[in-house]
């Protein structure tokens, strides 16, 4: 389960950092 927490959470960074990204000011 621990695998899968960790998958999920880099997942969620991931997509986080590339909303921030399409978001921040070019």
């Amino acid at each position: 389960m621990s695998s899968q927490v960790r998958f999920r959470r880099r997942g969620i960074s991931v997509a986080w950092m590339q909303h921030y990204t399409s978001t921040a000011p070019t």
